[in-house]
């Protein structure tokens, strides 16, 4: 519209630079939800004031100091401060904010600022005049707004519709995957949790569990523009109750997984066997008389007073320990046997629990239909209570069997005690964690509750959001609280425990090294800590780069060049592929040639074909764009690659119209005036384009380099060192030395959210590495793709122990002696994984090979788990304990056995690193 219709195209004036509407409609589709396209339009309109205020400032020195008669120092002081300081700025906000609305806003400013910068004549004779900008933003704001309207008249999306669809799926893949889970366990086997229903259930669940975030922000900007402030409440209530539900269902299938482990090993020849082989025989009679199919046959499918082993007959057991019968004999007790006799008491209560969550699961958050609206059964309480009342009534019940049946308290060796122990840990880990995922269910219906009240009877409408004042003067609780605060608002002086005692320690050092003379220099050093930092030596290179690629456009020798070969388009190209590290910029650089070759190619085609026929040229304008619009939807990755072949053919097809019909006030004859030569217009549009990304690469690659390569290793070492400083302070020491509102030092939501987003930005660098060159050849992917994987379930294990500790911060008096009586094994416990992650975490920073043997964590939760077994019968021989809840264990047993799955997560990553290093060679050993 801004070209082939003139009524439409007047509106701008006289210039060549009218697709500039279709430029920015590119980057501002409206293929949005309607809490995205209002995210999109407040940062764009940040980003034309932020524009209009640097073009302003730059229009206003030229002027200033061509009438001072010292245009040169002006055309300095432009480049130094709104070219540097400007574009810059504009780099540093694209790295910091990382997000898709935010990277539009900092393209569109980018344009409008180059285009005063480098092409307006006014700016290079030192006149004062606005009209280049006005025109510039007046395109700019015009094709905001033409995308906005599109965006809520034509088929629109609600952000909020999309969120409630996501709890439907995750809701359903967390049914799915509850009876898949509990059947697993119950029957003892994996098999369950290989049913391809289960994995499409799990793959569901990682997509939405993206989704849920990126939904929930947008849906709060339609909130807040509609005034229902108080729904957004709820809902971020709710992804966070959903989210604790993932949680717990992650919690259940690693406690099966731990116990499918257990099992394995027990049904193989056990140890004890070895010692007494006259038992082997007639252990495995005994034990294949009472197999334990028959006792944990599938709950979910047969009756309950269907099942073997149900009527109370005493079961024949294994190899865990040994008691004499009535008759002197010698009786083996198995862990599967033992195992068997929890499910025989539990079982039942287990799979009631458990069809009654799926029931539950199936039908909530929202009724059917494509609205959404909140349907709560009003039955689900009472029965959801009934079914947890009844199942914990029973699993008090099991577990004071399990634990206290003479049996156990047998004759056997240290090994068979620990692995007692972890059996039974295993045990009532998983079932305090269904347990647990019931009493979440009973929060999302709370939660749901209140929305069904909000939704028969509305609040007022409110827009707080819009009165500043109150934002500054409000108390924290009547804050509406934001579910996706960005994890760099964190203050860095906010450290954990450790890692504040390493700054204090450094910062002491540092004071005792530095003497009298060297003081004012030291405090210079520190002051000047921020300019070291990545994104601002990144912010200053790129504005530094921009400034050096603009410098011909003020030199009178060099300006007729830069303009015939449209050098600002090479200087926006610049501005694009400008990335962090190197693989992303050549990423970027890559998808930007490649797609201003392919859109050079279809506006040249077009106007051969269809020469100044603007209907016909607007239908093959809108077929291409369909097209790159539709790769750009559904596969967001290639996103950029579509928007460079648009933009190249909006600036070589819509341009060669505009001369043509001599709507421009300039002299373009150099590419064919009134007659466009299509082929000089796209050839100039391509080295344009080529130039500003060769110039990126260059940038990158020599100023300061950063190598996501490096980053990734570095990040790593990092991120392990700090989870090592993590389990140095022994969680679990703070229910007992510090008070309750200490707890938060072990791992508060702060930390948390800080390492898992360090992660994730790992992972992104991950991505990144496969376009940076090696010489020594291909990076090694998967190799790091599995130790990021292990890490990520690491920290899965510190945020279980982290919700275990919040949800009693306070511990009972028998907790309070189990952690005494086992304080000596968990510290020996903590110090051996914090000296294999800080040994991991030098290996990987030094790049040097582990040593063939590394500290052992096995065997120190072997003897913390005999520590408990000790407890345990210290309490039976002075009589005590027998009245005691079994629950006073729950805590000390999910600690051993989330430090199991940290020690697996260990394991793997030295066996990866071990391949990733090899051994030490002659070269690592020489000294120069």
């Amino acid at each position: 519209m801004g070209t082939y219709i003139p009524l439409f195209a007047a509106l701008f004036g006289k210039n060549d630079g009218k697709h500039m509407v279709a430029t920015v409609a590119v980057y501002f589709h409206p293929a949005r939800t309607r809490g995205s396209m209002a995210e999109a339009t407040m940062f764009a309109t940040i980003a034309v004031l932020y524009s209009c205020f640097i073009s302003a400032g730059t229009l206003g020195t030229a002027t200033l100091f061509g009438h001072l008669g010292h245009p040169a120092i002006g055309r300095i002081i432009i480049l130094l401060v709104f070219c540097v300081g400007g574009l810059g700025l504009i780099g540093w906000t694209k790295l910091k904010m990382a997000s898709p609305t935010a990277n539009v806003s900092c393209s569109l400013a980018s344009i409008i600022i180059i285009t005063t910068l480098t092409k307006d004549v006014a700016t290079q004779q030192g006149i004062f005049n606005m009209t280049k900008i006005m025109q510039t933003v007046a395109m700019a704001v015009c094709a905001i707004v033409m995308s906005t309207t599109l965006s809520n008249i034509m088929w629109p999306s609600f952000a909020v519709t999309e969120l409630r669809k996501s709890m439907v799926i995750s809701t359903r893949a967390f049914a799915e995957m509850l009876e898949g889970i509990t059947k697993g366990f119950i029957d003892g086997s994996e098999e369950h949790l290989q049913q391809p229903s289960f994995k499409k259930a799990a793959a569901d669940h990682r997509k939405t569990f993206t989704d849920l975030a990126k939904h929930l922000h947008e849906a709060k900007f339609e909130h807040y523009m509609k005034g229902t402030e108080v729904t957004y409440g709820l809902e971020l209530r709710l992804v966070e109750c959903l989210q604790r539900l993932a949680q717990a269902i992650g919690g259940l299938q690693n406690a099966a997984s731990t116990q499918f482990s257990l099992l394995e090993q027990s049904d193989q020849t056990d140890p004890f066997l070895s010692e007494y082989p006259e038992l082997q025989a007639s252990f495995t009679s005994s034990f294949l008389q009472t197999p334990s199919e028959d006792v944990s046959r599938d709950y979910f499918d047969s009756p309950v007073d269907a099942r073997p082993g149900t009527s109370g007959t005493t079961r024949t057991t294994g190899t865990i320990g040994t008691t004499g019968s009535a008759d002197g004999a010698l009786v083996v007790v198995t862990g599967r046997t033992l195992f068997d006799q929890f499910i025989q008491h539990l079982g039942p209560s287990m799979r009631s629990l458990a069809v009654t969550l799926k029931l539950m699961l199936d039908e909530l958050p929202f009724g059917g239909g494509t609205d959404y609206t909140v349907s709560v059964n009003p039955h689900f309480r009472a029965s959801l209570r009934d079914a947890l009342e009844l199942y914990t009534e029973k699993r008090k019940l099991a577990l004071d069997q399990l634990y206290n049946q003479q049996d156990i308290s047998g004759r056997k060796s240290a090994d068979l005690a620990a692995d007692q122990e972890e059996i039974a840990a295993s045990c009532g880990h998983f079932a305090y964690s269904l347990e647990d995922f019931g009493k979440e269910l009973f929060d999302l219906l709370d939660i749901l509750d209140q929305l069904e009240g909000l939704q028969e009877l509305p609040l007022p409408k409110t827009w707080h959001w819009l009165n500043p004042i109150r934002h500054i003067f409000r108390k924290p609780n009547e804050e509406i609280e934001d579910g996706d605060r960005h994890i760099d608002r964190v203050l860095p002086q906010q450290l954990p425990g450790g890692l504040s005692d390493v700054k204090v320690l450094q910062e002491e050092i540092a004071r005792r090294e530095n003497k009298t003379h060297n003081a004012l220099g030291y405090r210079i050093w520190k002051a000047l800590r921020m300019f070291r930092r990545d994104d601002v030596k990144f912010a200053f290179k790129v504005g530094v780069g921009a400034a050096i690629y603009a410098l011909p456009s003020y030199i009178p020798f060099t300006r007729p060049l830069y303009s015939h070969y449209r050098g600002e388009w090479g200087l926006v190209s610049y501005m694009i592929v400008m990335s962090m590290t190197l693989g992303a910029t050549n990423t970027s650089g890559l998808y930007r040639f490649i797609g201003t070759i392919i859109g050079a190619s279809a506006a040249v085609f077009s106007w051969w074909t269809f020469p100044e026929l603007p209907l016909i040229l607007s239908l093959y304008g809108f077929v291409l764009s369909f097209l790159c619009f539709t790769l750009t939807l559904n596969y967001p990755a290639k996103a950029s690659f579509s928007r460079f072949i648009l933009l190249t053919y909006n600036i070589t097809a819509l341009y060669a119209y505009t001369i043509s019909i001599k709507d421009e006030d300039e002299d373009d004859n150099d590419e064919g005036g009134k007659d466009p030569i299509i082929t000089e217009i796209a050839l100039h549009r391509v080295l344009s384009v080529l130039a500003g990304v060769t110039w990126g690469l260059i940038i990158s690659r020599y100023v300061w380099p950063i190598s996501a390569r490096k980053k990734l290793r570095d990040g790593l070492s990092v991120l392990w060192l700090r989870m090592a400083l993590i389990w140095k302070r022994d969680p679990l020491n703070y229910l007992v030395e510090a008070a309750p509102t200490d707890v938060a030092a072990y791992m508060n939501i702060t930390e948390e959210i800080h390492l898992q987003q360090a992660l994730l930005r790992l992972q992104s660098l991950l991505a990144q590495i496969p376009f940076e060159f090696r010489l020594k050849g291909p990076f090694p992917i998967e190799d790091f793709s599995e130790i990021l994987t292990n890490t990520q379930s690491m920290l899965d294990a510190f945020h279980g122990m982290s919700v275990i500790i919040a949800k009693e911060p306070q511990s009972s008096t028998r907790e309070m002696e189990i952690l005494a009586f086992t304080k000596n094994e968990r510290a020996e416990l903590c110090s051996r994984i914090f000296q294999l992650f800080y040994v991991l975490s030098s290996s990987m920073r030094s790049g040097f090979p582990l040593p063939e043997t590394l500290p052992s964590i096995v065997r120190s939760r072997d003897r913390l788990l005999m520590k408990i077994h000790k407890f345990r019968e210290r309490d039976r021989g002075a009589g005590e304990g027998r009245g005691e809840s079994e629950e006073d264990f729950a805590l000390i047993y999910a600690y051993v056995l989330l430090t199991g799955r940290v020690s697996e997560g260990l394991e793997k990553c030295a066996r990866s690193i071990k391949v990733l290093h090899g051994v030490i060679d002659e070269e690592m050993l020489e000294i120069s």
